[in-house]
């Protein structure tokens, strides 16, 4: 924040200040303070603080119960995401197979010695003691 002294009315010592304000204004919504409260909360704590209020905040709440099936839930919730990721590590792996199978065949056509005449064919190569022979002038072939 920054102040600026107006104009003095002729009193050496008479000045006005006012403040330039920028509009911002700060807000925290019940959402991000519920947020910021809970992660500063020891579970211990918090636990405690449930076992008191939880029969005022809900009469007639069985607890006990509550809490059996909170951990049924977080153990559905958890299997459902190993789950997932079972899943998609058997599509990695399925791919990386296929893969690894294409590369296999790959390597064996690189040690076929008629494999490996075409591939130099194609790239201009001549065997020792073959005369090569380059045609110019001529339209290019369809391919």
């Amino acid at each position: 924040m920054t102040s600026t002294p107006a104009r003095a009315t002729g009193a050496p010592q008479d000045f006005n200040f006012t403040r330039n304000a920028t509009g911002l204004v700060r807000e925290v919504s019940m959402w991000d303070a519920l947020i910021m409260n809970t992660l500063g909360m020891n579970v211990a704590v918090g636990s405690v603080l449930l076992l008191q209020q939880a029969p005022a905040i809900f009469p007639g709440g069985n607890l006990v119960l509550a809490v059996v099936i909170g951990l049924y839930v977080k153990q559905a919730v958890a299997y459902f995401s190993v789950r997932g990721q079972a899943e998609q590590q058997m599509a990695t792996t399925l791919r990386m197979a296929k893969d690894n199978h294409r590369l296999l065949r790959e390597q064996q056509m690189l040690t076929d010695p008629a494999q490996i005449q075409q591939d130099a064919r194609a790239l201009g190569m001549v065997r020792q003691g073959e005369r090569p022979y380059v045609i110019t002038g001529a339209a290019a072939a369809p391919r």
